[in-house]
């Protein structure tokens, strides 16, 4: 007979990795006549850009472009730049458990190399890496104490960060801002980074107001002679996310990601190109829910007969803490030529991150890939690769044996400076943010049923000789008693034995 016992439900995330997708590309390029001739291939990269993803019953679709930058020396010793778009579409096998799971998928540049065939010809080979996941919202119901119950609990005080609302959504932003009459027209765009730091939230029935400010650092190339230069813009944001479970009180755990960035030079008024189409696309990623308090039934049998317990090692989650900062990073890196007449330009790639927990404290491990481009004592232009390492820590509750923590890492803006011992002084400002969960795992009671005794009505007392240090409760298990009873028959104050004596054990 399956009892009907009391429950709590509890939100729970459920993370299905789908599967990464390898997209490998091959171009074969021609220059424009308008481009001059390569004598050397500096660096390449390729940035990602994903428009959308789609789900059908067995398959997961990603779409967008990669765009392919190369920077090469010229016969006279000049840095020209290059870039070409190519479509990117991945599909991969999927089985949709559920409709209303947040699919999300990401994309990176596994590696790129090109190699120069002619003076105006470069063939180019590369793997990108498309990481499909699924994210889902699940109940788990806990049998909490109800004294109406034919059973007899044991119950300790759980706390947990209860679900009530899992979504994603990409949105479209887009501006066009003038470099600045104090800069030159824009010729062509070398690159263009972008980040998002997000601000406040303010949550009303089933809708998320998030509000923050999108930073995007340019480098462009001047139209005709000159330096080139850096332009800094910050966009403001505010978009609204909807999902079922979204309330005033909820905490929310947000993160937001820079899916695609195109910079565009456009012509102002005057016939000069002075203004930059700036277009992105975001996708923000909300976990919302409440902590709640219950008194969990993690032990229990019945007088009446046989129970058959359900239980479960139920992980759970604490809202800990919210971690927001911006860190600012010094390094002296060394680009391993004693003869740098002129640094050119500083960047960074996409940081590589991880977190291990020690002692009393999360340690954040980054790794940010540097690409120094620099003339050397000849005039040549070389370019150097490495690496920039640094962390963060956060500080755990004592009693914590075990944390989760995804923060989300960009780089917001870097600098470099040459120093008089041949060094690259590198400043870079990294924003940090991310909810910290303190996580306890419990033996907790999901559900019972009970098969009626058919022994034979035990005698109505039964002596018990008890070991010191016993617990009253294992007794009452093994003769199918209650505490109480023999805690009453005995004149015992205290759930455990506190010597070696005889114990009378009524019948329940």
């Amino acid at each position: 007979m399956d009892l009907n016992l009391l429950t709590f439900p509890i939100g729970m995330q459920e993370n299905t990795s789908v599967t990464t997708a390898e997209n490998p590309f091959d171009l074969d390029i021609s220059l424009p006549e308008y481009y001059p001739d390569i004598q050397r291939i500096l660096c390449c990269s390729v940035q990602t850009n994903l428009h959308s993803v789609s789900a059908g019953t067995d398959r997961v679709t990603a779409e967008g472009n990669g765009v392919f930058r190369m920077l090469y020396a010229t016969e006279d010793k000049q840095v020209a730049a290059f870039e070409q778009a190519f479509p990117i579409s991945r599909s991969a096998p999927f089985a949709a458990t559920d409709p209303s799971a947040a699919i999300r998928a990401s994309a990176a540049t596994d590696f790129v190399n090109a190699r120069a065939t002619g003076q105006r010809r470069v063939g180019v080979h590369g793997v990108i890496s498309i990481r499909f996941s699924a994210a889902s919202r699940s109940n788990i119901s806990i049998a909490v104490q109800d004294d109406d119950a034919p059973l007899q609990v044991r119950t300790e005080s759980v706390e947990a960060f209860s679900l009530c609302a899992l979504a994603e959504r990409s949105f479209a932003m887009s501006e066009v801002v003038e470099v600045g009459a104090q800069n030159p027209p824009v010729g062509r765009v070398l690159r263009a980074d972008a980040c998002v730091q997000p601000g406040s939230v303010k949550a009303v029935k089933d809708k998320l107001l998030i509000k923050g400010e999108v930073m995007t650092q340019i480098l462009y190339a001047p139209d005709g002679e000159g330096d080139w230069v850096t332009f800094r813009h910050a966009m403001p944001l505010s978009q609204i996310v909807e999902a079922q479970g979204l309330a005033e009180e909820n905490l929310h755990d947000i993160s937001l990601h820079v899916l695609s960035l195109e910079v565009t030079p456009k012509t102002d008024g005057s016939g000069e190109e002075r203004l930059l189409e700036i277009a992105l696309r975001i996708r923000a990623d909300v976990r919302s829910g409440v902590t709640v308090q219950m008194q969990a039934v993690c032990d229990a049998f019945s007088t009446e007969g046989t129970l058959c317990p359900k239980y479960a090692d139920v992980r759970l989650l604490h809202f800990d803490d919210q971690i927001q900062e911006t860190l600012t990073v010094k390094q002296a890196v060394d680009p391993g030529s004693p003869d740098i007449a002129q640094l050119i330009d500083v960047r960074f790639g996409t940081v590589q991150k991880s977190v291990r927990q020690d002692a009393q404290a999360l340690t954040l491990q980054c790794e940010a890939p540097l690409t120094i481009l620099y003339r050397d004592a000849q005039g040549d232009p070389v370019c150097a690769e490495k690496q920039v390492d640094f962390t963060y820590t956060c500080r755990l509750p004592e009693s914590t044996s075990e944390a989760f923590w995804e923060p989300t890492v960009q780089i917001s803006a870097c600098k470099g400076m040459l120093t008089s011992d041949g060094k690259i002084d590198v400043r870079i400002e990294a924003i940090v943010y991310g909810t910290v969960y303190t996580v306890t795992t419990h033996r907790l009671l999901l559900s019972a049923s009970l098969e009626q005794s058919q022994e034979s009505s035990p005698a109505a007392l039964t002596i018990y000789f008890a070991d010191a240090g016993e617990d009253v409760w294992d007794i009452a298990r093994k003769y199918r008693t209650t505490v109480s009873d023999i805690l009453e028959e005995n004149g015992l104050t205290q759930p455990t034995v506190p010597q070696s004596r005889m114990l009378v054990i009524p019948t329940a």
